[in-house]
């Protein structure tokens, strides 16, 4: 009967030296991202999601699927294309990218018995040489076969370097999930941020508009003074939106479309809430002295300054 315990192992590249048992039927998936990567590489010439490996114990062949830009290279000689499928056979390697990294698909040894021995046939009183020699071969096929690779402490360090690869796949998973929840705790401010800020500033040109459109520049003058100095930090939480949501989209690894909007919406907020603001804020630096008088504010040969400090005495 067949062992179905088939293997990877990394020939070069970060995992060097490593064996890692597959699961039949079950697809482990190599890249840099560690939110859809089992193994998590370094090398920037890697894909987030490379390519993925799956043993079929029926046939005993590994089915490769590839998923990058730069390419899974098989044997070093073919070179996937992005989305095929290929199915080889153990001792066939497998290259990521134009990387280091190397690895070799290891079938299980398969075990026959050359022939089948029943109890009648063990038990044969007609010939007991040959009866003992089937017992023999029948008791040695039942018994566990191990396998010991330069012995028991090269099978020591395999265990441990097996461990130190699971380790470390774990570490990864663990500090994507991390980043991932950092990433969107600074979109969700950052949406914050620069939602009040659109808002307000919306707001201020709706008010601005209904209180006199025709006199827009120096009304502007006027409702600017009225918050005291304070407007300017309505560009300042545009600003901070604006920062942590590219912060957001540059740390997201998900490719969950909610989470990639949080910094999209806060982006486009903010961007939006700084044209508002310097609309209103341009449109009274601009404003001529001429207009200022005519919509009741100082007298002719006042300077600015004076108009500006008589007005909110």
């Amino acid at each position: 009967m067949a062992n179905n315990n088939a293997k990877i192992k990394f020939l070069s590249g970060q995992y060097a030296g490593s064996e890692i048992e597959l699961t039949p039927f079950t697809a482990i998936v190599l890249g840099r991202n560690p939110a859809v990567s089992n193994f998590v590489f370094s090398n920037e010439n890697i894909s987030r999601k490379h390519c993925s490996i799956q043993y079929n114990p029926n046939d005993r062949r590994f089915a490769v699927s590839d998923y990058s830009s730069s390419g899974t290279y098989i044997n070093n000689v073919k070179r996937m294309q992005q989305g095929s499928v290929e199915y080889l056979n153990g001792g066939d390697t497998i290259k990521l990218g134009r990387t280091d990294e190397i690895i070799q698909l290891i079938a299980p040894q398969r075990f026959e018995n050359e022939r089948g021995a029943s109890d009648q046939d063990i038990y044969d009183d007609d010939d007991d040489d040959r009866a003992t020699q089937k017992m023999s071969a029948y008791q040695a096929a039942a018994q566990p076969q191990l396998t010991v690779r330069g012995g028991s402490e090269d099978s020591y360090n395999a265990g441990n370097s097996e461990a130190s690869v699971q380790n470390q796949v774990n570490n990864n998973q663990y500090n994507g999930q991390f980043v991932q929840k950092v990433s969107c705790t600074l979109g969700t401010i950052g949406l914050i941020f620069a939602g009040a800020a659109f808002l307000v500033c919306l707001i201020s040109l709706i008010y601005i508009l209904a209180t006199d459109a025709q006199h827009f520049a120096p009304a502007c003058v006027v409702y600017i003074n009225n918050w005291g100095g304070s407007f300017e930090f309505i560009a300042v939480f545009a600003f901070v939106g604006l920062i942590l949501g590219i912060v957001q989209l540059s740390k997201n690894v998900t490719k969950d479309a909610k989470i990639k909007n949080i910094g999209t919406v806060a982006i486009v907020l903010a961007v939006v809430a700084m044209l508002l603001f310097s609309y209103i804020y341009m449109s009274a630096a601009s404003c001529p002295k001429s207009e200022l008088i005519e919509y009741g504010i100082g007298q002719a040969g006042e300077s600015l300054d004076d108009m500006l400090n008589e007005l909110f005495q």
